[in-house]
């Protein structure tokens, strides 16, 4: 699912632009979809890729497709590891991952536009049996910094594990004094 973020510094709120249900695009929905035109408005589009290595040609093809340049991209399912992270660059993007390193494939990612400064928040970001996420906060000089991260359930792991670990991730960000939160990524 993809999400547009209208940043409103008068008040400084998000106010997401979609409705409460998912919704599937195709690539010419993108274009209408997101709200290039305003620049207030933070644009957000998750990608599980299954493997950046096969598919990064296919990534770059769908964001061409798109009109203007997202805030940031989260994929999931990257396979990276950390010789392999830092292979895959898209132009006018800097990249922030956490790859699996007891097994292959899984491993989360976020490109984040490079006009953006960022820091990893490193106490929320990991790797495990039965999550792999990691988080960002987006400085923001006319608002409140903003929280991005990418999660991934692992397929056939426990709902319940991975629910509690999803929870303590949420609490600590809480105590980050407020900052809007988003979170994409692959939870089925």
């Amino acid at each position: 699912m993809a999400a547009n973020i209208d940043l409103d510094p008068d008040e400084n709120f998000l106010n997401l632009v979609t409705d409460s249900s998912s919704c599937y695009l195709t690539e010419n929905d993108l274009h209408d979809f997101f709200h290039f035109d305003d620049k207030l408005c933070f644009n957000v589009l998750h990608v599980n890729c299954r493997s950046l290595n096969r598919n990064f040609e296919a990534l770059q093809n769908l964001l061409s497709s798109v009109s203007g340049k997202l805030s940031v991209i989260a994929v999931s399912e990257t396979w990276l590891t950390e010789l392999s992270q830092d292979t895959f660059n898209l132009s006018g993007y800097t990249f922030a991952s956490k790859c699996r390193t007891n097994k292959i494939g899984g491993g989360v990612g976020l490109y984040i536009d490079s006009t953006i400064d960022y820091k990893i928040c490193s106490e929320v970001s990991f790797v495990s049996d039965s999550i792999e996420c990691i988080f960002v906060e987006l400085q923001q000089e006319s608002s409140s910094n903003i929280i991005v991260g990418c999660v991934y359930r692992p397929p056939n792991t426990d709902v319940s594990i991975f629910n509690i670990e999803l929870l303590t991730i949420l609490n600590k960000i809480e105590g980050k004094k407020s900052r809007p939160t988003i979170i994409a990524g692959d939870f089925t």
